[in-house]
């Protein structure tokens, strides 16, 4: 084969084809390539087209404001009075030179890792960004640098979270990147500005009210703790959020250093290994309590509206606020408590000073310029209170303690307390919504602490819920007087009987949290902060409807005066507690808890005439005390204790002498702006006239002989009966057996008189009960032993020598017994809740 290709002649070879042309001189690939370096092109101009509206924009803000620190916030209250300032005079301004070195590596590593080498954006991290959030479908990862963070905050442009707001951000920050040209100059204008919670504004502020030092000083774990509160200052606050949030944030930024590669693994878990510690400073701006809150509730509408806090760049803030009641409810926290330091039962122990004593002694730690020194704690008595619309549950006042620059700690509603007797309302208001009412009866004897086991598992249950050392048990009371009364075996019985997974359930509608169902419940052994405690009072005057929530800020306005924020008439939302009747069935007998019962002081505390109602609350101890109560128009609720949990205030302290006096000094105040009115019953409920004694249907003979208030030498007959509210439909047969009969086992009182004044059918009383003087029998007044015939002759001989014995029901003569006032206490004369026979007996 290979011969015969050798014996092919040249010319008898197949024709080579001629080369071709290389491909990129290719016609067809010319053209491709053309067409699209002109896309390229026309996108670039197109590109460049569309930006340049956003360049425009961006060229057009003034660079000089960067250089220019807020402007104070006002907070003004719902008359358009100055209420406060936020962050006015709560800045230190620091150069870069003060900064140390290790809070710059911390700030970059964790805020900006390519700060140094981008000019403005980091293009790098937004394409990271932008992949990971594609992957995962929503925005995980920001990519905002340092600089862009400052064009945000110094322009307040948050407004819109759109792709528009990122692309002039964008802008702006290369802009201030070329102006300034100086990377440390950004950072110090950067830190100088943002927040970092509690009221303080750059890190100057933030590095003397956490630490209680100068920027130059911080240590490395401080400097970590500072840069982790930039995310959320709120959240991650160490003073007032959550203290595991912050550590969690600290050691996140050691982390970030780490693979910054600005230390080792090791040191990274040497410093996490350390607890979080803070000293704050004492000298935080005195805008108090309410402020704070405010300026939490700013921010979440803010953040919620788009933007990033109000950063004191002069916003105008309008809220619900009285400032006459919040100045009255200041002042009597701080006059009322300073008298109940002064009372000589009051213990002088040690950590028991007035707060006057405790400056005193900070200063001294002061003076004393130890760097480890630490501010000491709180321990001097205090006390907070809450007034609330009962409407739409605005806050008119708030006092979370005595002194601000002392305690930051909020203990309107950061604190949680045992509620103590202040709860059993809602234990008869469980049994309320079953077939009780006010008017049914319960046992009131000395009650086994086995069934309740508070305070011990043996012995008798105390009775501290009565609020007084003279203690008497009346065998058997309504639901009513024991409630006013708060007979703590009464209440206890009544949860035990409707099951303490009702009560558990109803406290749970009523706001109180998730309550547990020990019996120990019942009397308060669950704890609760005075802004739930005042949510759920407000269902009792609301016809068993609570607002659902606090609310403080009805307005924002920026400084050009823009309406950033208003909140609807019509946006509060309300929850049904319970159905009306149970809410004026409790509601009657919390007005008479105030008049006559445990809050019966309130009139010696200088209680005005206004109707309202409440009950006074007490821990077991005396460690927990409070007043809860309203009107038509608001409801307060005062709490007083010490913050160290389980300190009695001193031995034998009740509600209603230490926080009650408060309670009426801020109610009475109330009523300048808002005017208590009469609260009507709901329709359908039903009155049924019952004697106050039995508890039965009265008649016209339940009266009974009581010392005269006017002249308390002589007696007058008063009626003892009253009306009571039932559900409709409700039937009761029982007639009262105390005064309109009688029987062996119960002879009927002599001294009651109905029957002899009571006039002809149809004509009434012969004569005015309560202007009648019993007049003492000196003689007989009929003559002869029967002058009327009225008496057999087998009956008038009974009981003589060899007699037969009466006939079955004639009633034999009584003999005149001598006169035992029902009320032996003179200067409660008209009490209807006084008892009566003292039982020793034990159940």
């Amino acid at each position: 084969m290979i011969g015969d290709l050798i014996k092919i002649k040249p010319d008898e070879l197949p024709a080579r084809r001629a080369p071709g042309k290389p491909f990129l001189r290719r016609k067809w690939v010319q053209r491709t390539a053309l067409a699209m370096v002109l896309g390229i092109l026309l996108g670039i101009v197109g590109v460049q087209i569309w930006l340049q509206p956003y360049r425009r924009a961006a060229d057009a803000f003034d660079l000089s404001q960067l250089d220019k620190l807020e402007e104070s916030s006002i907070v003004y209250d719902r008359a358009g009075r100055e209420l406060g300032r936020l962050a006015d005079e709560n800045r230190e301004l620091v150069t870069f030179s003060q900064i140390p070195a290790h809070f710059i590596e911390a700030l970059v590593a964790t805020e900006d890792s390519r700060y140094w080498e981008h000019n403005g954006v980091d293009w790098k991290g937004v394409a990271r960004a932008t992949v990971w959030n594609t992957i995962q479908g929503s925005k995980r990862q920001g990519a905002s640098t340092i600089t862009q963070q400052l064009a945000r905050q110094t322009f307040q442009m948050y407004k819109e979270k759109t792709f528009s707001r990122k692309i002039r951000e964008a802008f702006v920050a290369e802009r201030i990147e070329r102006t300034l040209g100086d990377k440390k100059k950004i950072l110090e204008l950067y830190l100088n500005r943002i927040f970092f919670g509690s009221s303080f504004y750059g890190i100057g502020a933030a590095a003397r009210g956490y630490f209680n030092k100068e920027v130059k000083d911080l240590t490395l774990e401080e400097a970590a703790l500072l840069v982790g509160l930039i995310k959320n200052p709120n959240l991650y606050n160490p003073i007032s959020g959550n203290k595991d949030y912050s550590l969690r944030e600290r050691n996140e930024v050691f982390d970030r250093m780490v693979l910054t590669k600005k230390m080792s693994a090791e040191q990274a878990a040497a410093l996490k290994a350390k607890p979080l510690e803070i000293n704050p400073s004492d000298s935080l701006p005195a805008n108090g309590y309410l402020q704070q809150e405010v300026q939490s509730e700013v921010d979440r509408i803010l953040e919620q509206q788009g933007y990033e806090g109000i950063s004191g760049k002069g916003f105008r803030i309008h809220t619900t606020v009285d400032a006459v009641l919040q100045r009255a409810a200041e002042n009597s926290i701080s006059q009322r408590l300073s008298e109940i330091e002064k009372l000589p039962e009051y213990p002088a122990a040690p950590g028991r000073e007035t707060p006057a004593e405790y400056a005193r002694k900070w200063a001294g730690i002061r003076a004393a310029k130890n760097p480890a020194a630490k501010k000491p704690e709180v321990a001097y008595l205090q006390g907070a209170a809450l007034v609330i619309d009962n409407k739409t549950g605005v806050v008119l006042s708030m006092v979370g303690g005595r002194e601000f620059k002392d305690s930051q700690f909020n203990r309107v509603t950061q604190a949680k307390r045992a509620a103590g007797t202040a709860i059993t309302p809602f234990v008869y208001a469980t049994a309320f919504e079953g077939s009780s009412s006010p008017g049914t009866r319960v046992t009131d004897k000395q009650m086994d602490n086995k069934r309740i086991m508070l305070g011990g598992e043996y012995g008798t249950l105390g009775e501290w819920g009565c609020e007084t050392l003279e203690q008497a048990h009346e065998n058997e009371i309504s639901y009513r007087q024991a409630l006013a009364q708060g007979k703590n075996n009464c209440a206890a019985r009544v949860g035990l009987e409707v099951g303490t997974d009702k009560v558990k359930d109803f406290a749970k509608r009523a706001g109180l949290g998730d309550v547990s169902t020990d019996p120990a419940m019942l009397l308060g052994r669950q704890d609760v902060s005075i802004r739930d405690m005042a949510l759920a009072y407000s269902a009792f005057p609301n016809e068993g409807v609570r607002p659902t929530a606090l609310s403080l800020v009805t307005k924002i306005e920026n400084a050009q005066g823009e309406v950033l924020y208003q909140r609807r008439p019509d946006s509060y939302e309300r929850a049904r507690v319970t159905d009306p009747i149970t809410a004026w069935m409790v509601h009657s007998c919390l007005e008479d808890t105030l008049a006559v019962g445990t809050g019966a002081p309130a009139r010696d505390f200088g209680l005005k005439d206004y109707p309202a109602a409440g009950k006074s609350g007490t821990h077991l101890n005396y460690n927990d005390l409070w007043f809860a109560g309203y009107d038509s128009a608001v409801t307060c609720v005062v709490w007083a204790g010490l913050d160290r949990g389980g300190a009695p205030v001193y031995p034998n302290a009740f509600g209603n002498r230490v926080a009650l006096p408060i309670w009426v000094d801020i109610m009475n105040a109330s009523q300048t702006s808002f005017p208590a009115a009469e609260l009507s019953p709901p329709k359908g409920i039903e009155e049924v006239e019952l004697c106050q004694i039995s508890g039965k249907l009265a008649t016209d003979s339940c009266l009974e002989l009581r010392p005269d208030p006017v002249d308390p030498s002589r007696n007058k007959l008063f009626k003892c009966s009253y009306l009571e509210y039932f559900r409709p439909g409700f039937r009761m047969t029982q007639v009262c057996d105390v005064h309109s009969g009688h029987s062996d086992a119960m002879p009927p009182p002599p001294v009651l008189l109905a029957p002899a004044l009571a006039g002809p059918a149809g004509v009434g009383m012969a004569v005015d009960v309560e202007e009648s003087i019993p007049v003492p029998l000196k003689a007989p007044t009929v003559v002869g032993s029967d002058p009327y015939n009225a008496i057999t002759g087998e009956v008038a001989s009974a009981g003589s020598p060899g007699s037969p014995p009466p006939r079955a029901g004639v009633v034999k003569e009584l003999p005149m017994q001598p006169f035992t006032p029902s009320v032996s206490n003179p200067a409660a004369e008209q009490n209807p809740f006084l008892p009566r026979q003292p039982k020793a007996t034990v159940d």
